[in-house]
């Protein structure tokens, strides 16, 4: 509840059909405390201390965030701000009045694979629905995400971004409503990188993904029948993980084409499967994606500290043909509590 808010309380009986002659009625208020571990009114995040320094602030505050400067519809408005990302980056704006968008300048020295989530609260989604585009220095769109591969009806999107100057785009969904707060992360993924056969068993699991988050590994699934598996240790109890594959060379083919049609699968240490997907990624490519309050995969949410396995091979309808023999990458963020 917000401050001053009035709510009211009725209570009748289960079907409405009996009378009540005594009832207690308790109502308990739990204040907000930041440094609780658990996400009230009012704060941005709340990683169960109140120390500065490690992304969120005592006051339970994201740290570093750059803000917007209005106006940055277009890409000249965007580069008046002065405003220019060259990596990792945490942006934080509004879509107020409707109709309103806005455009994140990004000058990257090398070619990057980068995740651009956007949340409500720092990995989250409630309320909006959020659309991401890309666009290059001459206006023209590359890739969008119109509200599906992020958490909830926020979007996302896990793209390799060329050298040079790109422009990162978030509209409301439709443009039909505002949007009072939102937060825009860009994370470059750390190359891990490539898969070593055989790996078709969790015993012979790569290692490429152990350890750390953003990580990315690159894999050839060039014969049908090829399974690849991967070992990803969970360092802290409560952690969420996401798992996107897209194709290893969009220059080759494309998930959006079904050049790529893969299969995803996550796993216990007892080789239990916890979730599985197919489609939920980009076009025909897979994401298992257990973050967020409300997570698409409650398998991959709130997961046990310990070691999990991820394995990789094509959709259950490409087992034959083209569409099964694909080179991939696969990205993996681990989230703490």
């Amino acid at each position: 509840m917000a401050p001053g808010e009035t709510v009211y309380v009725r209570v009748t009986d289960y079907l409405d059909n009996t009378v009540i002659n005594d009832y207690l009625l308790d109502i308990k208020l739990t204040p907000v405390v930041c440094g609780d571990g658990l996400l009230g009114f009012g704060e941005q995040c709340d990683d169960g201390n109140v120390a500065d320094g490690d992304g969120c602030d005592g006051t339970c505050q994201l740290e570093d965030v750059i803000a917007e400067i209005e106006p940055n519809n277009t890409n000249a408005q965007s580069d008046a701000t002065g405003i220019v990302a060259t990596g990792s980056a945490l942006f934080g704006g509004a879509i107020t009045p409707v109709a309103d968008v806005d455009r994140w300048r990004f000058d990257l020295a090398a070619p990057q694979f980068l995740r651009l989530e956007s949340f409500t609260s720092f990995s989250d989604c409630a309320g909006i629905s959020t659309a991401l585009r890309l666009y290059d220095s001459n206006n023209v769109q590359i890739i969008a995400d119109t509200g599906t591969a992020g958490i909830s009806t926020c979007s996302a999107l896990v793209f390799p971004v060329p050298a040079g100057t790109t422009y990162v785009h978030l509209e409301e969904t439709g443009n039909n409503a505002a949007i009072m707060n939102y937060f825009l992360e860009a994370a470059v993924l750390t190359d891990a990188g490539t898969e070593t056969e055989p790996n078709e068993a969790l015993a012979a699991a790569n290692l490429n993904i152990q350890d750390g988050s953003d990580l990315l590994v690159f894999g050839d699934h060039s014969v049908n029948a090829d399974s690849d598996y991967y070992r990803i240790d969970v360092p802290v109890a409560g952690s969420s993980l996401r798992l996107e594959v897209i194709e290893g060379d969009r220059a080759v083919e494309t998930c959006e084409s079904n050049g790529v049609d893969s299969r995803v699968t996550l796993y216990n240490a007892m080789g239990v499967e916890l979730a599985n997907d197919d489609d939920d990624g980009r076009g025909f490519c897979s994401l298992i994606d257990g973050t967020g309050s409300a997570p698409l995969d409650a398998g991959a949410h709130n997961l046990a500290a310990g070691t999990y396995y991820v394995q990789v091979r094509a959709s259950g309808l490409a087992q034959n043909g083209a569409a099964g023999q694909f080179i991939y990458r696969l990205a993996a963020t681990v989230r703490k509590p």
